[in-house]
């Protein structure tokens, strides 16, 4: 028995799903989890991830990863889970869908290229290197190291700066963000009277090569999660049932 047969059968929570106009999205979700399940991704992967979501929360150490668990009544399983469960999607669809790849530009007012970077900047080299150092070598906090050292307004921000256009950058600096890859930090160098430390956080390009496969897993997913409503909807129907939107 799969698990979309399994949770078929708690027609309590499925009546309140139905309710809220939530039961077809829940067993999307539960058929990618069936599908998941025997998707493995590399340990660099999921470490990049990982990364990837505490940046994206502000999360900094085990007690803030504990209570984000905490507040959103998860296990450090489930957590892994759902941090993991886009690109374990990802993959499933490139295993067993077409795989159809095109290439279509943005819309008229985004065909430039985009960028997202973290900035920090100081007037001296020789703080620029020791900072630098302290980042790639010492694993310190990026945010702490902007609030006290950072001279300019990006201080405000927490030094992110972005996403836009690149050819708004300076000449330099767009030259050191294209030869960068995500999450890199690049070594120091100077623009006018600043020493800058930047980490590149993405860069969008004009031009997107798309992987259809994942559009058409998504489309297969939703057509299977109706097909599970519908056969719902014929059981409490032939045995006399509550319908699902009535849960008076």
């Amino acid at each position: 028995m799969t698990l979309s047969d399994k949770v078929s059968k708690d027609l309590n929570v499925l009546k309140l799903l139905a309710r809220y106009g939530l039961l077809e999205s829940f067993f999307v979700e539960v058929l990618k989890d069936e599908k998941n399940e025997n998707i493995t991704l590399s340990d660099k992967k999921e470490e990049e991830l990982f990364q990837n979501f505490k940046f994206k929360n502000g999360i900094e150490d085990e007690k803030q990863i504990n209570e984000y668990c905490h507040n959103h009544f998860l296990s450090k399983n489930d957590l892994k889970y759902l941090i993991e469960k886009e690109e374990k999607s990802k993959n499933y669809s490139n295993q067993h869908f077409p795989s159809k790849v095109k290439t279509k530009s943005l819309s008229v007012n985004k065909k430039s290229d985009h960028v997202k970077y973290t900035l920090l900047r100081v007037s001296e080299e020789g703080l620029a290197n020791e900072l630098y150092l302290q980042l790639s070598e010492e694993n310190a906090n990026l945010k702490e190291l902007i609030n006290k050292y950072s001279e300019g307004p990006e201080k405000n921000s927490n030094g992110i700066i972005g996403p836009l256009p690149i050819e708004k950058s300076h000449p330099i600096l767009v030259d050191q963000l294209r030869s960068a890859k995500s999450g890199q930090f690049l070594k120091p160098f100077q623009i006018e009277n600043w020493w800058l430390i930047v980490r590149l956080e993405s860069f969008i390009s004009a031009n997107i090569v798309k992987n259809t496969s994942f559009e058409l897993y998504q489309e297969w997913l939703l057509v299977e999660a109706k097909k599970i409503c519908s056969s719902l909807e014929n059981q409490t129907a032939n045995n006399n049932h509550f319908a699902f939107g009535d849960i008076s």
